[in-house]
């Protein structure tokens, strides 16, 4: 648990020497992007940097702050569910980044808990996590512009068992267009399989 105290002095931290985005990344195999609500911290005192590590956990990366120079500055870290939870507990006591917490929560609430690491956001879904994204960019630079970009297709591939072009893969496997297709596949490795087995125990077969 956390104390006031402790909540409003990082969220101080955070509103002078920290981030609050929405980024898209790559998820590969698959070659589609998808959306990551980050927050991090910098300062070059380290025990500062190391109490909000045992108090939120994160990622902590310490590094020179220039090179040759004797002067480390720690950056942390979150993202997921650390990263909520550093905005749920900060907020109240928020005042610079109040906005950009405000939407980095609602992107929260845009995402679903889903049944496989491959399970893709719709489009609507996608809009909407892009909106979000533009709104804290524009917040956090407001000198620049950004666009939405749009609803990214995955390359389209040629099914292996029937030869048709597809771009929806089927659960973790890639090679074919319909779980159809990926039991026709598999039957045809086990004939083959049992075929090879009669073979080799057909009386006189080396």
């Amino acid at each position: 648990m956390t104390t006031v105290l402790e909540r409003a002095y990082f969220a101080g931290l955070l509103d002078g020497e920290g981030h609050i985005g929405i980024t898209r990344a790559r998820q590969e195999p698959y070659g589609w992007k998808t959306h990551q609500m980050i927050v991090t911290l910098a300062n070059t005192y380290m025990p500062v940097m190391s109490a909000a590590k045992v108090l939120w956990g994160g990622t902590l990366v310490v590094r020179p702050t220039n090179r040759g120079s004797k002067t480390m500055i720690g950056n942390l870290r979150w993202s997921a569910q650390n990263a909520k939870k550093v905005l749920q507990d900060l907020r109240p006591y928020l005042r610079i980044k109040a906005a950009q917490a405000d939407l980095a929560l609602a992107f929260t609430k845009e995402v679903k808990e889903r049944a496989s690491v491959t399970g893709r956001i719709t489009e609507e879904e996608w809009n909407r996590r892009e909106e979000l994204r533009v709104a804290i960019r524009q917040l956090n630079r407001p000198d620049s512009s950004v666009i939405a970009e749009p609803y990214p297709q995955r390359p389209a591939k040629q099914c292996a068992w029937c030869g048709q072009d597809f771009t929806e893969y089927v659960s973790m496997v890639t090679r074919y267009c319909s779980n159809s297709c990926v039991a026709k596949a598999r039957w045809q490795r086990v004939k083959a399989r049992q075929s090879e087995h009669n073979e080799t125990a057909r009386p006189g077969a080396c």
